[in-house]
């Protein structure tokens, strides 16, 4: 490689960074404090109920329909440690995508909400220290 070129694989990799950083924001923005971290409690009470999960200027109902552990997971761990399983109200789509959940009652969250399985329900890994 001469100097002053860039080889293909650098600039893609470049280009991947700068892309992460600016998805995800830079240094401590999307650090969440341990206080507000979501917890098993938070959503316990709402299996079977409707809560709305926002992604840019689309809202989508969804339902809860499963707290499921991770393992392992220590019993010291269970509340903090856990996966939330959302299905879709209806027959709108959702993507992998980061969505803000929402339900009266039940502490507003921002969680990565990925596919899981073929049927279209998603999945919110919790996975704090106690």
């Amino acid at each position: 490689m001469r100097l002053g070129l860039l080889s293909r694989r650098t600039v893609l990799g470049t280009g991947a960074g700068v892309a992460g950083v600016t998805a995800l924001g830079a240094g401590e923005a999307w650090s969440v404090p341990a206080s507000s971290a979501p917890l098993r409690a938070d959503y316990a009470a709402s299996v079977g109920r409707t809560f709305t999960a926002r992604h840019g200027r689309r809202s989508i109902r969804v339902r809860l329909t499963d707290i499921r552990d991770l393992k392992p997971t220590t019993s010291r761990q269970r509340a903090h440690c856990f996966a939330l399983i959302f299905e879709p109200v209806g027959s709108a789509p959702l993507h992998d995508a980061i969505y803000v959940i929402s339900r009266r009652g039940v502490r507003t969250h921002t969680l990565f909400l990925s596919s899981l399985g073929t049927a279209g329900a998603l999945q919110a890994i919790i996975n704090r220290r106690a």
